[in-house]
């Protein structure tokens, strides 16, 4: 550091230590007695409400108690005012925030931490005390004047230091004039503008200072472009790990698409399967239930495919189930569902038929779609078929019921050769008494 620098700082630092120590002994001196005259004025107010209030004590007259105490509350700065008497409270009025604390009386400004100072006066008589008088005054008064007093203490002291430091400022640039050029060089350092270099002239402080300053620019031009370097090559690595994630995302969701799919339909045919058929049934029940509708539900499998499946393999007999399925869903209405429920056997629903009529269509329809032939392996094979349907409500209000009757039907169109059957109830068995009858 130069003697010119120690100097300027010398005359700055002086002036600095004048003015705190002016200031906080001005500002003592204030509120020493300023707090005087407030504990005076204090201590007055609590007698001459004790020496009015006396005689009203001693008589126990409370509505001469509650006009001294308003009286006294019209006093400036007054919070509350209490009058005791026989270990009760004869009359009180003013803050009802300090009237319901505890109070005790303060020794000094000081001790008033919720801004009010507390004092109280003894009511005696005859060297005997009878009660006594309470009172509460704000603070803020002394306060307001403490505040005000430094605040223009401190507004003098820091236009004073501005003019020193400007004083000081013109000095030192008279002085050095280099430290506007290090000054101007560091600002553009600091906008990051790390090729700035300083004119090195001399050997006195201030050149050796630019010297350190232009080292320390060509350290951080280095890093600067270090860093560059390094933050370009993360950011490559983020965008290809964005990527990768992005890729194994949708990986992972068309993989959950594969699965929830797999879990509802046959993975032979790719028609829905058992679960998938059922939960469509209970949603086409609950839409006929609701809208008071019909529709069927139909039931087939094939005649001959144990025969075919024995003697061709089960390679052929997967190709017959997979065309079976194709022609099954060409022949199908839009809304109808077809549904593989295992082995050759086939489930629909068919919200369009809803008489008997209609379901004899539908069957013949079916029934054309089984007994075409099915070139498969180089060969023209017949499976066949048999198709029983149930009609709702006619056969049944659960799902479970009309897939049974569609059953039922089923084997009864196996058993009579005709390919198709609606359900029919069987008539109930006559006993040999009625028989006789």
């Amino acid at each position: 550091m130069s003697f010119r620098l120690k100097t300027v700082l010398g005359i700055a630092l002086i002036e600095a230590a004048l003015l705190l120590v002016l200031i906080v002994v001005s500002l003592n001196y204030l509120r020493v007695s300023n707090e005087q005259q407030f504990l005076t004025r204090a201590e007055t107010t609590a007698q001459l409400f004790a020496t009015t209030a006396k005689d009203a004590v001693l008589v126990t007259d409370v509505a001469l108690l509650d006009t001294l105490v308003e009286e006294v509350l019209t006093n400036p700065g007054v919070v509350y005012a209490r009058v005791l008497g026989a270990g009760r409270v004869l009359a009180e009025g003013g803050d009802p925030r300090a009237l319901a604390q505890a109070r005790a009386a303060n020794r000094s400004v000081r001790d008033a931490d919720d801004g009010v100072y507390d004092v109280h006066a003894e009511l005696a008589a005859d060297g005997e005390t009878y009660g006594r008088v309470e009172l509460g005054l704000t603070v803020a008064p002394i306060q307001a004047v403490l505040r005000d007093a430094r605040n223009h203490a401190l507004s003098i002291a820091g236009v004073e230091m501005v003019l020193v430091a400007f004083f000081s400022l013109v000095l030192g640039t008279y002085l050095t004039r280099q430290l506007g050029a290090l000054r101007s060089a560091s600002q553009r350092v600091a906008e990051g503008d790390f090729t700035s270099r300083i004119p090195v002239q001399g050997r006195d402080e201030l050149a050796q200072t630019a010297s350190a300053f232009n080292a320390m620019a060509a350290r951080l031009q280095e890093a600067g472009e270090q860093r560059a370097r390094a933050e370009e090559a993360l950011r490559a690595l983020n965008e290809q790990l964005e990527e990768r994630v992005r890729a194994r995302t949708e990986e992972l969701a068309e993989l959950n698409r594969q699965l929830h799919h797999r879990a509802l339909h046959d993975g032979l045919t790719g028609l829905p399967n058992r679960s998938l058929f059922h939960d469509r049934l209970h949603t086409q029940l609950a839409a006929a239930e609701r809208n008071e509708s019909r529709f069927a539900v139909a039931l087939l499998d094939l005649n001959r495919f144990k025969q075919i499946n024995d003697a061709e393999g089960h390679a052929v007999g997967d190709r017959v189930l997979q065309a079976i399925a194709r022609r099954l869903s060409a022949v199908l209405r839009d809304g109808d569902t077809v549904a593989r429920l295992g082995g050759d056997e086939f489930a629909l629903i068919l919200p369009a038929v809803v008489d008997a009529e209609g379901a004899r269509t539908a069957g013949s329809r079916l029934l054309a779609a089984l007994s075409a032939p099915l070139h498969v392996a180089e060969r023209d094979l017949l499976p066949g078929g048999s198709v029983g349907m149930a009609l709702y409500p006619d056969h049944g209000h659960e799902p479970e019921l009309l897939l049974r009757h569609a059953d039922t039907a089923m084997y009864q169109a196996k058993f009579a050769g005709t390919g198709f059957a609606l359900y029919r109830p069987l008539p109930a068995p006559v006993d040999d008494d009625e028989a006789q009858a």
